[in-house]
């Protein structure tokens, strides 16, 4: 038994003893870059796994502004734009069949209370855009869903009758 023992530790010995400073630092090198690579796949696994969150939670977006029929959005610089949204993405809010709002003071009194607002069609401007707009969404406040019984949904469908 006490043979076995002394071979075990010669064994042991003889194993480390060959080893050079130069071996020793390439092993520890070769250590670090293992722990490198394990760290390294978890964070692409995870990066996977955001990207994947990311991807169900636009297309929940898509769903919930589809699924109704016109929204309201809200932008930084103080207009309002109604539309249906088609698209929206992280990037950008695509919005077709558009409407928004314009004020017209009386030309009667110079009262600031005294105004007539309008919901204008956008496309009929003078540089004839296409009912469609991509809308950055950096610039989004907020976004709403209209009910079927709000007065501008109401205002939006008289005018298509016409």
């Amino acid at each position: 038994m006490k043979q076995d023992i002394l071979k075990a530790n010669n064994l042991k010995s003889s194993l480390f003893s060959n080893i050079t400073l130069w071996q020793a630092f390439s092993l520890l090198e070769l250590s670090i870059l293992l722990i490198v690579f394990i760290f390294g796949f978890t964070k692409i696994a995870n990066i996977q796994q955001l990207i994947i969150s990311n991807n169900q939670t636009q297309e929940n977006l898509n769903q919930e502004f589809t699924q109704t029929d016109f929204q309201a959005i809200f932008l930084d610089n103080g207009q309002v734009y109604f539309g249906e949204i088609s698209k929206i993405n992280s990037k950008q809010i695509v919005l077709k069949n558009i409407y928004y709002l314009q004020s017209d003071r009386s030309a009667k009194t110079a009262q600031p209370n005294n105004t007539d607002i309008k919901l204008i069609k956008f496309g009929h401007e003078l540089h004839a855009p296409k009912d469609e707009m991509l809308i950055n969404q950096e610039h989004v406040l907020f976004i709403e869903n209209l009910k079927q019984d709000s007065k501008v949904v109401k205002a939006i469908q008289n005018q298509s009758q016409k």
